[in-house]
């Protein structure tokens, strides 16, 4: 159907984009850094590249600058945007560095498979798909079940444990970016504090944690705003919403093999 860049340093997205993507039919190289991406579009001619915004070394928007500054006038690949970024300004920042394309994560496979279609039919993608992590009540729950559900589905067109195997790696990842950030905002690192936080914002969201997204966005925006002294309630909410996740995750593992729509309802 067509050959894909997929560039995303986050692997639990990385892993979900790719099974969404193959399970549709199309072959999909990965890069974890923008630095990767530039390298990769130079050697192959891609159908569609999918760009992580916040990558790093050479983040999405540098990425995408390079690649148009490389192609010239005689090509143009198209460049959709993958972030968990979904304001105004983050759209502007990905239409001025050359995308031409716009997905908010968590996202979803109709979503996903729709821009990627429109991108090499049209060559132009519209901006698409607001961020759902802010606006459903499903964030008064520890995990949004649609959101659940819907990886419960991709996982019966891909290896048996795919569900279990991303709540593990989340945990492990999550853990560690946990001990990180409590260090970064000891240490009053803001820039650290605001790319751990999205990180963690952009896997939770993907397996269902609208809750822990929500949390993870405000500690983002109080550390780009140079509001981190103001912001130790922040990240205690961050470690109790994640706390929540783990455990709500580990009843969700534990019941993997049942039916849609199964599992506990929590």
């Amino acid at each position: 159907m067509g050959r894909l860049l997929l560039a995303e340093d986050n692997l639990i997205n990385q892993k979900v984009a790719v099974a969404m993507l193959s399970g549709a039919g199309y072959q999909v190289d990965t890069v974890l850094d923008g630095a990767a991406a530039v390298l990769a579009a130079a050697a192959h001619a891609y159908d569609v590249i999918l760009m992580d915004c916040q990558m790093p070394d050479l983040n999405g928007y540098e990425a995408t600058a390079a690649i148009r500054a490389q192609e010239g006038a005689d090509r143009h690949t198209p460049i959709v945007a993958l972030t968990a970024g979904a304001r105004q300004e983050d759209r502007e920042r990905c239409l001025a560095a050359g995308m031409d394309g716009y997905l908010a994560k968590p996202i979803s496979k109709d979503a996903l498979l729709a821009l990627v279609a429109r991108s090499m039919n049209k060559g132009v993608a519209s901006i698409s798909s607001p961020s759902r992590v802010g606006h459903t009540s499903a964030a008064e729950f520890a995990i949004d079940h649609a959101e659940f559900d819907e990886l419960r589905l991709l996982a019966e067109a891909t290896e048996h444990d795919f569900v279990a195997d991303l709540i593990d790696q989340f945990v492990e990842q999550t853990d560690l970016l946990l001990r990180d950030l409590r260090e970064a905002s000891s240490n009053g690192d803001a820039s650290a504090v605001g790319h751990i936080a999205q990180s963690i914002k952009g896997s939770g969201a993907q397996l269902g944690g609208r809750r822990l997204a929500l949390s993870c966005d405000r500690l983002e925006q109080k550390a780009s705003t140079g509001g981190l002294a103001h912001s130790p309630d922040d990240l205690a909410q961050v470690e109790r919403d994640y706390a929540e996740l783990r455990h709500a995750l580990t009843e969700q593992r534990l019941s993997v093999e049942s039916p849609l729509p199964g599992g506990p309802r929590l």
